[in-house]
């Protein structure tokens, strides 16, 4: 705490003499202080030495030093690009000099850089042409590219205006158009109402196709497992076709080395053919000349002549082929009528065999299943039914715990006068024997027989209708190119045809500029960069010869246990595939998904609902054009004139 000078001047001449005696003794303590440290540290010490108080004991110096080893030189070897290594030129340990090379990529990677080197040398003359195109961009070529759009602004003001012409005055043909659209929907209509009805009641076509892919999914696991032999084994064939393979692939490379020296020397049969080039555009060019001359020349009488002509043409192949569709149409319901007669005859045929040997009365589906599945489900021993019973006939009843009848059985056993075989396979069978089993299996393959004539009448009758309507199709719009020509040829020449038949002469002369300079750059040579391309093809083919001949004696030394274990892990795949395909088989058979008609009936209700929007379009349509429709296109046209 300080002292004011007022509390100074008040202290006694005592008091000031022990203020005083006090700060002197302070500062010679410090100045005592200073010349210790000052004197005590005045002794220099090398950058080695230290200053060690001495005491009694050991003297113990730690010396600790932190951080990391590194290796003088230190060198990175790296190719600068991705390959395969195929010889290592240096051994381990061994001293190496600059330059010296210490790998080999292998011929493939070696093969495939050198295509990427002549592939940017071909970037590099495309972007040379490039410049050349920039500093000179309005060749022939571009000038009649732009001349062409041009044109084909005209003909998009002429669509323009021709759709605003077609909404203010409807034509026949979009009305009928229209009400095609309605027939159609109506179609859809009754196609989604019989698929729900079909839906409810199995056709024999669906059953057959869901046999149809379980007999496919038996194949496949059959060819799978002949597959896993035939690896284990490989057969002759396979060998002959990895020799054939290898063979192919040196026939190739002979080819390739062909191309490269028939490249490098053209032969006269490629400089003819440029020749003939030259020769087809410039017949092009006259061709187009005469054709500009052609549109640009009034018609005469001869050419309304010959546009008629092609017109009657044209109605009496479309009325022909109306009258092969009416003539197709009623030749195979015909067909198709007597098939089903006689799918439904051995249908029936097949339900009497039970009727008349067991008195069994086969349901709608018990028909569509097999003697063996139904004698299996019924739990049916042909054998042990048709065997004579002990107690004589009197004693069999009609109510008995069986699907089968016993007085039917029993009448056949006791009452025909002749002999009754279950089974008669590969047994003679003399005069007045029946064998049931056979009786019951010829009626199913009859029926199985009636059911593929009548998929094969369907199919056929399908491709021959599809044939006729395509043949309408085609006179349909034969007849309306026809009436289209006789309405030019009548109207004259087209200002926008005479523009475009000048776009066309321009194109073809600068496709014949373009194979002239191809006949040139032939005679002259072959280009460099081309030539290094087809070296790259070869080596890449020489590359696959090898790697064909590694595959046929990869065939000859034995298989792969992996692909084995990839042919178990197939055949694995194919025995899931033919199990799911039963099961979609037992599900088609039993009755259809509550889903499943639910979304039947939601495609009857869209049917329903298409047919009612068709029907209000081919009303608004006869009602006339909506104003703000027309508006809009009259502002389509303008667009076009402006972009014209």
């Amino acid at each position: 705490m300080g002292l004011s000078f007022r509390e100074l001047r008040s202290l006694r001449p005592w008091q000031a003499g022990v203020i005083v005696a006090v700060l002197l003794g302070a500062a010679g303590g410090a100045y005592g202080a200073y010349e210790l440290t000052r004197r005590g540290s005045g002794t220099d010490l090398e950058g080695s030495e230290q200053l060690i108080p001495v005491q009694r004991g050991d003297l113990v110096d730690d010396v600790s030093i932190s951080g990391s080893l590194i290796f003088p030189e230190r060198e990175t070897l790296s190719f600068g690009a991705a390959g395969t290594v195929a010889d290592v030129l240096v051994e381990e340990g061994q001293q190496v000099g600059e330059g010296q090379a210490l790998a080999r990529l292998d011929p493939a990677t070696i093969a495939s850089l050198e295509e990427a080197v002549a592939r940017a040398r071909v970037d590099l003359e495309q972007a040379r042409d490039a410049l050349v195109e920039a500093q000179e961009p309005y060749t022939a070529l571009a000038l009649a590219q732009q001349e062409a759009d041009v044109a084909n602004a005209r003909l998009s003001l002429q669509d323009a205006q021709d759709t605003l012409t077609a909404l203010l005055a409807p034509s026949d043909q979009a009305v009928a158009q229209a009400g095609a659209a309605v027939t159609g929907a109506r179609l859809s209509l009754q196609d989604a109402q019989d698929a729900l009805a079909a839906l409810e009641e199995l056709s024999d076509v669906t059953a057959a196709q869901a046999e149809a892919a379980v007999t496919s999914a038996k194949l496949s696991l059959q060819d799978a497992e002949d597959g896993l032999a035939a690896l284990l084994a490989p057969s002759d064939q396979a060998v002959a076709q990895s020799r054939s393979a290898v063979s192919s692939a040196r026939l190739s490379l002979q080819d390739a080395q062909d191309a490269l020296a028939a490249l490098l020397a053209p032969s006269d049969q490629a400089v003819a053919q440029a020749e003939a080039a030259v020769t087809g555009a410039r017949l092009t060019v006259q061709q187009a000349q005469e054709a500009l001359e052609a549109v640009a020349n009034a018609p005469g009488d001869d050419e309304l002549a010959n546009a008629q002509s092609l017109l009657d043409s044209a109605n009496t192949t479309h009325a022909n082929a109306e009258r092969d569709l009416k003539l197709a149409e009623n030749e195979w319901n015909e067909k198709l009528k007597v098939a089903r007669e006689l799918l439904d005859a051995a249908t029936e045929s097949y339900q009497d065999v039970f009727k008349k040997w067991l008195g069994i009365d086969l349901g709608e589906k018990d028909r569509d299943l097999d003697p063996e599945t139904l004698l299996a489900v019924w739990g049916a021993d042909l054998t042990s039914i048709f065997s004579v019973r002990t107690g004589g006939f009197e004693n069999l009843r009609e109510d008995a715990d069986t699907p089968w009848n016993d007085l039917v059985v029993g009448a056949w056993l006791y009452l025909y006068p002749g002999t009754i075989l279950p089974t008669c396979k590969g047994t003679a069978v003399a005069s007045q024997t029946l064998c049931v089993k056979e009786e019951i299996d010829g009626a199913w393959d009859a029926r199985q027989d009636a059911k593929v004539d009548l998929d094969t009448v369907q199919t056929q009758a399908a491709k021959a209708l599809s044939n006729v309507e395509s043949a309408i199709a085609k006179a349909q719009d034969s007849l309306a190119g026809a009436e289209e020509n006789l309405a030019e040829v009548e109207a004259g020449a087209d200002p926008l045809e005479i523009e475009n038949r000048k776009k066309e002469l321009a194109l073809v002369e600068a496709a014949l500029q373009k194979v002239e300079d191809d006949l040139a750059a032939l005679i002259d040579g072959p280009d460099p960069f081309e030539v290094e391309a087809q070296r790259k093809q070869v080596a890449l083919l020489e590359t696959s010869l090898a790697e064909s001949e590694d595959a046929l004696a990869d065939l000859t030394d034995g298989p792969d246990p992996l692909e084995i274990e990839n042919r178990e892990k197939a055949i694995a795949v194919a025995q899931a595939a033919l199990q799911m395909s039963e099961d979609d088989l037992a599900d088609l058979l039993a009755d259809p998904a509550p889903l499943e008609v639910e979304s039947k009936e939601k495609e009857l209700a869209l049917a329903e609902t298409a047919l009612q929007q068709t029907e209000d379009d081919l009303a608004e349509l006869l009602a006339g054009p909506d104003p703000l429709e027309v508006e809009a296109r009259r502002n389509e046209v303008a667009l076009a004139q402006a972009a014209l």
